[in-house]
C-alpha cells in the first residue's frame, strides 16, 4: 500500500496486476479533452436545465417548475436558470428561452 501511495503521490500510477498499466491523471485528462469536443450552447445543458427551459417557455413560474420537477426550493430552480443563462450566453431568462426555441443556443 505504501508503494502505491508513493507512486500516485509523485504523479505516477500503480497497478497490483503485472502487465496492466494506467495513464497518469494528467495524461488521462489530456486524452479525454482531445477525444471529446467542447460542447457549446444548448448541447451543454443538463436534462434538468432543458426541462426548466421547456416549462419556462410554457409559462410556468419558478415555484410551479420546482413543484413539477420535485425540486425542494424555487431558489434551486433560480440557480439552474442562472447556469442556463451562462451556458447560452443570454442576458435574461427570456433571452435564454428565445435562443433555445430558435435553436441559436446550439
Amino acid at each position: 500500500m505504501a508503494v502505491a501511495l508513493h507512486r500516485v503521490a509523485s504523479g505516477g500510477t500503480f497497478s497490483p496486476v503485472d502487465g496492466v498499466d494506467f495513464p497518469t491523471a494528467s495524461d488521462a485528462h489530456v486524452r479525454l479533452s482531445e477525444e471529446r469536443p467542447r460542447q457549446t450552447g444548448a448541447g451543454r445543458l443538463s436534462v434538468v436545465e432543458r426541462r426548466i427551459l421547456q416549462l419556462t417557455s410554457e409559462g410556468y413560474s419558478t415555484e410551479e417548475i420546482a413543484g413539477q420537477l420535485g425540486i425542494a426550493s424555487a431558489a434551486t430552480v433560480r440557480s439552474h436558470t442562472r447556469n442556463i443563462r451562462e451556458k447560452l450566453g443570454a442576458r435574461t431568462l427570456s433571452h435564454a428561452v428565445a435562443l433555445w426555441l430558435l435553436g441559436d443556443g446550439d
